[in-house]
């Protein structure tokens, strides 16, 4: 996936349906990070953001995220948007850790059990991250 640069110097992914991409002014790659998605400040998933705001039992609205998370408002929007347009390298992040979890058995654990799973080898994560 190539990238652009937005007026802040931050790589943004660039859409696949030929548009132009979308620059964000708080979402941002995630230093030394495995996931290739976009992080609210550099350190957000805005999944998080995104599940807060839809939460099912209490949904908070878009200004309580911010002054609950001391971020601006328009951080919360720009996550929840880049959320709900299901961008190809969040897509790919969820895909891959998925697989993660599956291949080390977390995905067969009981909550009344002791946590136990098996530690992946290099080439084990390296075939699922290359998938």
């Amino acid at each position: 996936m190539s990238a652009t640069t937005n007026n802040n110097s931050t790589p943004t992914p660039q859409q696949g349906n030929g548009t132009a991409p979308r620059q964000y002014k708080y979402l941002t790659p995630k230093r030394k990070s495995a996931y290739k998605q976009l992080f609210v400040m550099g350190r957000i998933f805005p999944w998080t953001i995104h599940g807060a705001y839809v939460h099912e039992d209490e949904p908070m609205t878009m200004e309580q995220i911010a002054a609950d998370w001391g971020i601006p408002l328009e951080a919360v929007q720009e996550a929840i948007e880049y959320y709900e347009s299901e961008p190809p390298e969040m897509l790919e992040d969820f895909r891959r850790e998925d697989a993660h979890v599956k291949a080390s058995g977390l995905d067969r654990q009981s909550p009344a059990t002791p946590f136990t799973h098996v530690l992946l080898t290099p080439q084990q994560r390296a075939e699922i991250d290359n998938e």
